[in-house]
């Protein structure tokens, strides 16, 4: 799914080629009108009369699959994303209730409202918020199912996480003078053509709805679950967002980074070629192979046999370390006849070389997906790798705790929205962290008052 690179090294490897099988696509979003996109996907769903029709993520439908890719294949990439995932989830989500104190200050306490206290356990919902986080951080957006509790006073009994690879929405429309998506359609068979019986079509109801409108649709439409999609907001991106770190596939650093292990592999394979020079005396192969006693077929076949063993030896780099035995003849002066000489060519690509490019890279794609490159054992191009002291991390892991919050009202729009349709006053919620201190202010190092 990805951009595929071959390493070519020419004769004598005094030439080197890089050769792209397939380009970086240019538009991979959707459209930013609320009008049809130019193209959509028309699937029947059962229990739908009419085909729905489904606005693409991306030109080929695939954009979670390239993204995917990225985060499998490009070590900076997965592990960059990940502890934004981490920060962004902290110690958990920590449901509380506010109050006034003696001195008729605001306090926070635990919830003891035992309904949510059950919702929470029925719905895991730690293991719930890591789900959307995952798919919040990677693709920008998360899509959750709501499953209602039918009654006289309808609430949400159930919340699901839905794979967002996995999730397309229909083209927007006219729904009560409120243009949105009508349906989610979820099916694992995406990007490729998706058949009635493995897809299901979901009511959608749009995050900028309040609840009273919410209620009122699903009441006059008997819908007893819908999937409510929240994503980042990208100016221009109406249906599907462009997470922040697809800034790095685009400028080539993600290219860049994925090129220089080839290229190393690529030199370290042709190593051979790249440093030794080989002498060899003209008379050795006479005297080993004599005349009469070897034919010109069996001498041809016998030194071809020396030389390509030489030859794997010398590139082969499990044989570093081993040593290389020769023979050779003395003189009647004492002079050495029939040594082979073995010569260590300059290598112009020095060791280390390109570690500075790829060091380059690597801070490039964490400064697009918002990580500080300390905080993953990263140091600046041109500069010691790693930090060089605990207070570089410290205060780059408070800073990123301080930077979450403009993240986590996403993920926890979800929440506020059931305590808001349960009727669940006084509730809040926020992710609880971990404070890193000095050392003098607390023998820990930690302090975990934080919310």
């Amino acid at each position: 799914m990805i951009t595929e690179h071959k390493i070519h090294i020419g004769e004598g490897a005094n030439w080197m080629a890089v050769i792209s099988a397939t380009k970086s696509p240019e538009k991979l979003h959707g459209t930013s009108t609320p009008n049809e996109p130019d193209t959509l996907n028309e699937v029947e769903v059962e229990g739908i009369k009419e085909p729905i029709k489904l606005v693409p993520w991306g030109d080929n439908n695939d954009f979670p699959n390239k993204a995917n890719d990225f985060v499998k294949n490009i070590t900076v990439v997965g592990s960059g994303i990940r502890k934004l995932g981490k920060i962004h989830f902290g110690r958990g989500v920590f449901a509380y209730e506010k109050k006034l104190d003696e001195n008729n200050k605001e306090d926070v306490i635990p919830s003891q409202n035992p309904e949510l206290i059950e919702f929470f356990k029925k719905n895991r919902i730690n293991n719930f918020a890591k789900k959307i986080i995952t798919d919040y951080e990677r693709l920008g957006i998360y899509f959750c199912e709501f499953i209602l509790d039918v009654g006289s006073n309808s609430k949400i009994k159930k919340v699901r996480h839905l794979q967002a690879m996995h999730c397309r929405v229909s083209v927007w429309e006219d729904i009560d003078n409120f243009y949105r998506s009508r349906y989610v359609v979820y099916s694992p068979e995406f990007p490729d053509e998706v058949e009635a019986e493995n897809s299901a079509a979901i009511h959608c109801i749009s995050p900028d709805m309040d609840i009273d409108d919410v209620k009122e649709y699903l009441e006059a439409n008997n819908i007893e679950k819908f999937v409510r999609p929240v994503m980042i907001y990208t100016p221009g991106n109406d249906y599907y967002p462009l997470p922040s770190w697809w800034s790095a596939v685009e400028s080539k650093w993600v290219d860049i980074s994925m090129l220089i292990p080839l290229v190393k592999k690529a030199i370290i394979q042709n190593s051979m070629t790249l440093k030794y020079l080989v002498k060899i005396p003209l008379d050795y192969f006479k005297k080993k192979y004599p005349e009469g006693k070897f034919t010109a077929e069996e001498k041809k076949i016998k030194i071809d046999q020396d030389l390509t063993g030489l030859d794997e030896f010398l590139k082969d780099f499990e044989n570093t370390g081993k040593s290389l035995t020769t023979y050779y003849d003395l003189d009647h002066r004492g002079n050495q006849v029939g040594a082979w000489e073995i010569e260590v060519i300059d290598n112009k690509i020095k060791e280390g070389a390109l570690n500075l490019d790829s060091a380059a890279a690597n801070s490039e794609i964490l400064f697009a997906i918002g990580i500080d490159p300390t905080l993953i054992g990263a140091g600046m191009p041109g500069k010691e790798l790693g930090s060089k002291s605990g207070s570089d991390k410290r205060e780059a892991f408070n800073i990123a705790i301080s930077d979450a919050m403009y993240d986590r009202i996403d993920t926890l729009d979800t929440l506020n929205f059931i305590a808001e349709f349960n009727e669940w006053e006084n509730t809040h919620f926020a992710y609880k962290d971990n404070i890193i201190t000095t050392l003098d202010k607390n023998p820990t190092g930690i302090q975990k008052d934080n919310i």
